[in-house]
């Protein structure tokens, strides 16, 4: 008989619960510490209004201007009805402790159809782990990402190609991302294959037949359905080579100002990051080493080599870009579980009886890494968090000051999202990446981005009238603190507003 809780009709609703709980609990309410937020919040409400969005006047001198796409169409869809009950900003909050749970109960079910033992002690493992606790209660859409990026590379691994078209069609309609699952799930088939070949001697149809290569090619096509059918085509084509390309694999770093989260992290950090991870990790070779056993079982080997091939690229990827760590979790989650049921674990707890000192070690690491990763969680999403008003009087004095549709300068593409939530009748510069203020004009995203590396007051106001059009300049405390002396104290410049991070002048 299985314990109450492992039950099937009261586990799916248990780890909800309990993950909803974990991220409730996590939840900066009433304050955000990523700036997107707004933006999702506002572009929910202007679909609720109208529909589709099929432009994005907002920041016409970006490529958005011409060929806007929502990335996150089906996203934005699934908050509606928490916007609609809870409130805008509210309901995305809560939203976020949603998704975040449906995510672990998606990894709990992708767990349970690979057969892998004590799943709920990688529940555990998933809801200790900082970098993905965060990523996931900042009110994005990372969640339904990972829910469709786990379910996809279930469908690989258990060879089912309708699973895995469905997934790709979803994948491409609600996230941006859904190109990294294919490229995950090409390099899980790969080491598939590899195994096959190298290990198991087979022919290459046999090789074909026995990996989850056909799911492969059905989520690809899935994909592919996924993008004609938005509601943006065909212009999400050409959003779409920006964002993949220009942005995900060039990324432009020493061109234009990108966001934080594509700043490349280094090995202690992530080390640090993956905590109770590592131990098990560490545990697993131990037991592979002491209790390994005695027959390999090769379907479970062959998926561990492909988890493998899968780890390493987005290890790589991450060591380039932090964002990319949200993904990486997951597979390394995926990838050590597999390993454990290589180790006859009743063996090991055997040994470990004898090691006690050992056992008292990893108990004490576990504990650790558990109260470290909750409270870095905590006060990470709490750092330099915006309350939902912020910035509600600066764009009070930029509507008393504007007519509709001017534009409003500012330096900093990351201020977009809260100005255009709270003011959508004027025009801004840049916003959701500079990439695409770059990819539309060169020669103004570069002015853009060496305007707080003047300090002649009158080639700064005559860039914001000749190439910006633009009366008001936004500057942030964040700006060089030279730039912001010329500024404050030119005759040139009406001062409207101040805070302690904002600065709205009016050029005379």
């Amino acid at each position: 008989m299985y314990p109450l809780f492992m039950r099937k009709w009261i586990a799916y609703p248990l780890v909800f619960f309990l993950s909803a709980f974990v991220f409730a609990l996590l939840q900066p309410w009433g304050m955000f510490v990523d700036p997107d937020a707004f933006y999702h919040a506002k572009i929910t409400t202007l679909m609720m209004a109208s529909g589709a969005l099929h432009a994005f006047p907002w920041l016409d001198l970006t490529t958005l201007g011409t060929h806007f796409a929502d990335h996150h169409y089906l996203f934005h869809v699934g908050l509606m009805p928490f916007l609609r009950f809870f409130g805008t900003l509210p309901g995305i909050q809560i939203a976020a402790v949603t998704f975040g749970a449906l995510f672990m109960v998606a990894l709990y079910a992708v767990l349970n159809a690979l057969k892998i033992e004590r799943p709920w002690f990688w529940l555990f493992a998933a809801l200790t782990q900082t970098s993905l606790l965060f990523r996931l209660s900042l009110g994005k859409a990372s969640p339904w990402a990972l829910i469709f990026f786990v379910i996809g590379l279930a469908a690989v691994a258990l060879r089912k190609p309708i699973l895995g078209a469905i997934i790709g069609a979803l994948f491409a309609l609600s996230h941006g991302g859904w190109e990294i699952l294919l490229g995950a799930q090409g390099l899980y088939v790969a080491g598939e294959l590899l195994f096959l070949r190298s290990v198991e001697r087979r022919s290459w149809k046999e090789s074909f037949l026995c990996s989850g290569v056909f799911a492969f090619f059905a989520t690809i096509i899935g994909c592919v359905v996924g993008i004609v059918l938005h509601p943006n085509f065909p212009d999400n084509i050409a959003f779409l080579w920006v964002q993949i390309v220009k942005i995900g694999v060039l990324t432009p770093m020493g061109r234009v100002r990108m966001g934080d989260e594509w700043l490349s992290t280094d090995i202690p950090s992530m080390v640090a990051s993956f905590g109770f991870l590592l131990v098990a990790s560490l545990g697993a070779l131990y037991g592979m080493l002491f209790a390994r056993k005695p027959d390999l079982d090769r379907p479970r080997a062959k998926q561990i080599m492909g988890w493998a091939f899968v780890f390493a690229a987005l290890f790589v990827l991450t060591l380039k870009s932090r964002r990319m760590v949200e993904y990486l979790v997951p597979v390394a989650i995926l990838w050590v579980s597999s390993l454990w049921t290589l180790v006859d674990v009743e063996r090991l707890w055997q040994e470990l009886r004898v090691q006690k000192k050992l056992l008292g070690v990893f108990a004490v690491l576990i504990f650790g890494m558990m109260i470290r990763a909750y409270h870095v969680t905590y006060t990470g999403l709490r750092a330099d968090a915006d309350r939902y008003d912020a910035d509600a009087k600066l764009a009070q004095t930029i509507a008393e000051h504007t007519e509709p549709g001017e534009r409003v300068f500012h330096t900093r593409f990351d201020e977009f999202p809260e100005l255009f939530y709270h003011l959508d009748r004027q025009k801004y510069v840049v916003g959701l990446d500079p990439t695409f203020l770059l990819e539309k004009d060169p020669a103004r995203s570069d002015a853009l981005q060496k305007m707080t590396d003047e300090r002649d007051v009158e080639k700064i106001t005559q860039t914001v009238r000749e190439q910006f059009d633009a009366r008001l300049i936004l500057v942030s405390s964040w700006d060089p603190k030279e730039f912001l002396e010329a500024l404050a104290t030119s005759t040139q410049l009406n001062l409207l507003y101040k805070d302690e991070r904002n600065v709205l002048y009016e050029m005379r």
